[in-house]
């Protein structure tokens, strides 16, 4: 009766432990979500790798297509394994960070394919997330448009003012 208490008791604890350790992606630091982007694409789990991007549930399409198309890559290489060289910043902006992440894929004979990646991350609720490269793109197009709108806005007065100047001068002379 004690082995099986001691056996149940110690079921419950890895239980316990297996549960609070999460799903296999960590969010705790930047390089932490890209290392499980990665070992995740090699190991073909499409969840986790949506997991990394924080889009589990309404994947769009253009995300849909690339995450598709990595995990063809990866398949087609047939790795047994991953082994990161380093994984470090590049650099930080706010809730933004550039890593990069240099790692070998393990083929099955044992040879080893080098590789290297760059991945944005960002910062929401405490957590860091891959950003897909489509969503990038449109916070930097967001971005240049606000920039060249307020510039255009001064440009704008500053016709305004030198053509109501030249109005003057013409009536005054």
């Amino acid at each position: 009766m004690k082995k099986r208490t001691r056996i149940l008791i110690l079921g419950i604890a890895m239980m316990l432990v297996m549960a609070m350790s999460g799903c296999g992606v960590n969010h705790k630091s930047p390089e932490g979500v890209v290392e499980a982007l990665i070992k995740n694409y090699v190991s073909g789990s499409e969840k986790k790798v949506k997991q990394c991007y924080s889009q589990e549930k309404d994947t769009n399409e253009l995300l849909q297509n690339e995450i598709d198309a990595t995990l063809k890559y990866f398949a087609a290489h047939n790795p047994t394994k991953v082994k990161v060289e380093q994984c470090d910043i590049l650099s930080e902006n706010g809730d933004y960070t550039y890593v990069y992440i240099i790692y070998n894929l393990v083929l099955e004979n044992d040879q080893e394919y080098p590789c290297v990646g760059t991945y944005m991350t960002e910062k929401k609720d405490g957590k860091y997330y891959v950003m897909s490269p489509s969503e990038i793109l449109i916070r930097l197009i967001r971005k240049h448009t606000m920039y060249l709108s307020k510039r255009t806005r001064g440009m704008r007065r500053k016709l305004r003012i030198s053509w109501m100047q030249s109005r003057r001068e013409a009536a005054a002379g």
